[in-house]
Formats: structure tokens, C-alpha cells, sequence
């Protein structure tokens, strides 16, 4: 029983780090965040919205009229990799994309949209509001 005991206390502990690391390396991207986005295969620009909170992290394609939730995939102090769940209007959007955040000063950050095969797709600048 003590054995155990080592494993869940190992566990936890672990399991608090991650946690507590993986909140620190996103603190600088919480808030709510806009702009275009560009998209490279016809030429189009349409706005976005990306909240991001410590429990979770939205988008929103106001022109485009389609939404959802965002998945954060890595975190580390200069970009978040995000994976795309399109809820509201996924026949206006393509769903399943990968966004990367890139941190370019502490009010602007650059957006980063991949296909699922990983061929980039668009990419724009956000400022914080």
C-alpha cells in the first residue's frame, strides 16, 4: 500500500507542475485579442476575435459569421499552438485548422492558420483590447 501511496503522490505532483507551468507560459496571452486574418489561396481578409482565458480559449470569425473553442496544444512564454473546433457556422469556415500565436511585443501578437495537413493557410496581426 505504500508503494501506491509514492505513485499517486508522484502523480499529483507531477500532475500540479505541468498544470501550474502550463498556466505561467499562457498568462501572456490571456485577454481578448483582433484583427484580420489574410488567406493566401484567394486573396481575402476577414476579422477575428481570439479570447483567451486560463481555463480556455475562444475564436470568432465576426465577417465571416462562424465561431468555436480552441484547444491549447503547446504553450511556451513566446507562442501558444492552438487546434480549431468551428461550433457556430462551420460551413462558412474550414474546422480542424492549427492556429500558432506568436508573441511580437506585449499588445500585438502574430496569427498563424494551418489546413490539417500543415500547409499554411493565413496569417495576420492581433492587438490586444
Amino acid at each position: 500500500m505504500k508503494i501506491k501511496y509514492r505513485y499517486l503522490v508522484v502523480f499529483l505532483s507531477c500532475l500540479f507542475a505541468y498544470t501550474a507551468t502550463h498556466a505561467q507560459k499562457t498568462a501572456d496571452f490571456e485577454g481578448v485579442w483582433g484583427g484580420k486574418g489574410y488567406q493566401f489561396n484567394n486573396n481575402e481578409s476577414w476579422s477575428i476575435v481570439i479570447t483567451v482565458t486560463k481555463k480556455k480559449a475562444e475564436i470568432a470569425y465576426p465577417s465571416l459569421g462562424c465561431s468555436g473553442m480552441l484547444k491549447i496544444i503547446k504553450a511556451n512564454e513566446n507562442s501558444l499552438k492552438l487546434k480549431e473546433n468551428i461550433k457556430d457556422g462551420a460551413g462558412s469556415c474550414v474546422n480542424n485548422g492549427t492556429i500558432v500565436l506568436e508573441k511580437i511585443n506585449e499588445n500585438t501578437i502574430r496569427y498563424k492558420w494551418y489546413f490539417e495537413d500543415g500547409t499554411p493557410g493565413s496569417m495576420g496581426e492581433l492587438i490586444r483590447f
